[in-house]
């Protein structure tokens, strides 16, 4: 099974941001978010991307586990108040 590491510089978030994906691009696009909390890479950890290893070795699907930016979003109860997590451009005050 063809697995890469994909990373970089989104502007969006003011960071780096990774996501696994497996496959070689064909086929259709299944899209694997992590769990609340969790990281890119939860879902190959716990087996979920193995149980459809058959579908991508076969170029059925390209499955993609993009991380989480649940600290940036939601759970971040320090920064931002929960009226202001959906937001995704500033906001004049």
């Amino acid at each position: 099974m063809n697995e890469r590491y994909i990373k970089w510089y989104t502007p969006w978030l003011s960071r780096g941001f990774e996501m696994l994906a497996f496959g070689n691009g064909g086929g259709l696009p299944l899209i694997l978010f992590p769990t609340s909390g969790a990281r890119y890479y939860e879902n190959k950890d716990f087996g979920l991307v193995g149980s459809v290893a058959g579908y991508i070795d076969s170029g059925k699907v390209t499955v993609y586990c993009p991380d989480a930016i649940d600290r940036e979003s939601l759970y971040n109860n320090r920064f931002i108040r929960p009226i202001g997590c959906g937001r995704t451009t500033p906001t004049k005050t």
